[in-house]
């Protein structure tokens, strides 16, 4: 289990947390979310995940955390359905054709960057991914803001073939910074999904999605009962891209085309400003996703065309929870 891993964390951590008690938002009375996570899971199709009948595949976000938040239907990847592109769409708010070499920075600054430029301790904003190439997305290639404000990244291995490694030791890893140093803002991506589906196995990409899941279920568990993060913490939960539909080209076993089963992601967003047991039917755009994470964490993306989802606020008076 998830969680036996991060008591273990929580024992063998012996070094004090720095910062603690230090919850006031950016953002003044608007929001109260003193942290925010967002879990990016690589590559699920939605028609295994939010999109199947009986959500089997995600039984944990479906039943337990669901009930606690407001999940979109209806978001979309509307730009390059490929795993860089969309991690960049997500921190930037811009769609972005970052190709993935090792000098193919986002074009413009990232939410990392901006909470850094506000003066935040780089130690409180962080970059943990499963894979190495993700590593690029705490720089930009604009010439105001490469190489400066760079946050903080542990991604991948190194000395693993294609720089990847395994998901759980991720999540080992982001829940021991998360406890170390209390980040403001914190990104985590998990691989297996994609991986499993790259390898044409049904069986592993269904079980991958299962383990995300479980990961992600744990991981909130986790949050609401640890007092630095319990009713002040904010967890956005979605994807970069998802899959070929059925009978077009690869099928579940590729992506980065504009077909419907590449654009539609999940999204599940929980915390203490966010609407309990509420489905959104409007269309949403990871765009919007970063004009979220912008709002929550108090900084404002250059040039965004995307807007902060407040109906999904608990503020908000704005909100449709039907179809009609």
């Amino acid at each position: 289990m998830i969680l036996n891993r991060i008591n273990a964390i929580l024992i063998l951590c012996t070094l004090p947390t720095v910062f603690a008690g230090c919850v006031a938002p950016l953002f003044g009375a608007e929001t109260v979310s003193a942290h925010v996570i967002l879990l990016i899971l690589d590559g699920e199709r939605y028609s295994e995940t939010w999109g199947s009948p009986g959500r089997e595949n995600i039984p944990r976000c479906a039943n337990e955390l669901a009930p606690q938040g407001t999940m979109l239907t209806h978001c979309i990847n509307d730009g390059n359905t490929y795993t860089l592109p969309g991690h960049c769409t997500l921190l930037t708010g811009h769609n972005d054709e970052i190709k993935g070499n090792e000098t193919d920075y986002p074009s413009h600054p990232s939410i990392f960057q901006l909470l850094l430029a506000q003066k935040i301790p780089t130690d409180r904003v962080w970059l943990v991914a499963s894979k190495e190439k993700l590593n690029v997305l705490v720089n930009c290639a604009d010439p105001a803001w490469k190489d400066r404000f760079i946050a903080r990244e542990d991604c991948g291995d190194t000395h693993a073939i294609g720089g990847n490694r395994d998901d759980k030791e991720t999540i080992a890893k982001a829940l021991e910074n998360l406890v170390k140093y209390e980040p403001k803002f914190m990104a985590i991506n998990l691989k297996e999904p994609d991986i499993a589906a790259h390898r044409q196995d049904w069986n592993g990409y269904l079980k991958a999605i299962k383990d995300c899941d479980a990961i992600a279920a744990d991981l909130w568990s986790w949050l609401q009962s640890t007092p630095s993060f319990k009713d002040n913490t904010t967890l956005i939960i979605t994807n970069d891209h998802g899959r070929h539909i059925d009978g077009r080209m690869e099928g579940y076993a590729s992506h980065g085309d504009g077909c419907s089963g590449c654009r539609h992601i999940g999204c599940l967003i929980l915390g203490p400003d966010i609407r309990r047991n509420t489905v959104l039917y409007e269309r949403y755009t990871q765009r919007d996703i970063a004009a979220t994470l912008a709002h929550l964490l108090g900084v404002e993306l250059e040039k965004c065309e995307g807007k902060p989802i407040l109906e999904s606020f608990s503020s908000s008076k704005a909100v449709r929870t039907s179809k009609d």
